[in-house]
């Protein structure tokens, strides 16, 4: 990992007008969660208050949105969902807004886990991202889900929000 625990380092592309700082604190306001030192406790208070923040949205995966008057929201296609990793300043600030109160909204996986790793390794936490499946009564197809994964000592924790 880069100096302050985060592997995103190479992946700060400069995408946002925002700086890094304010865009943290809007995501913070947010979730309203005070910033403190990376910890069990604060990473579960972290993803419990995204759970309860920023809705999951998966509509978006099926039909393009565009086509119903939402140009700034395109649908991303199933194969170019990594997209997503290469820009998480971009889906941060789509998240938090650039100004007045954050907008209300969400994404599905790719968008919501790579922000949520985004604003860890922010706080200072060791973050990597995994690639993943879902399993129900049948499993998705490999790789159709990405999970942030943080390490606090010596500890492997799940952060899935």
């Amino acid at each position: 990992p880069a100096p302050g625990g985060s592997s995103f380092e190479f992946l700060r592309l400069g995408m946002a007008a925002l700086p890094d700082g304010e865009l943290r604190a809007r995501y913070l306001t947010r979730l309203q969660v005070a910033a403190a030192p990376p910890s069990p406790d604060q990473l579960d208070r972290l993803a419990l208050a995204h759970l309860r923040s920023v809705p999951f949205e998966n509509l978006s995966q099926h039909q393009h949105p565009a086509a119903e008057g939402c140009p700034d929201r395109p649908a991303v296609p199933v194969d170019d969902r990594v997209a997503e990793l290469a820009e998480p300043r971009r889906t941060v600030q789509r998240l938090v807004g650039e100004a007045g109160p954050p907008p209300a909204k969400g994404g599905f996986c790719f968008e919501l886990n790579v922000a949520f790793a985004w604003l860890l390794g922010e706080l200072g936490y060791e973050v990597r991202l995994v690639m993943a499946m879902v399993c129900g009564s049948q499993c998705a197809r490999p790789g159709s889900h990405v999970v942030p994964v943080v390490t606090l000592g010596a500890e492997e924790w799940v952060a899935d929000v």
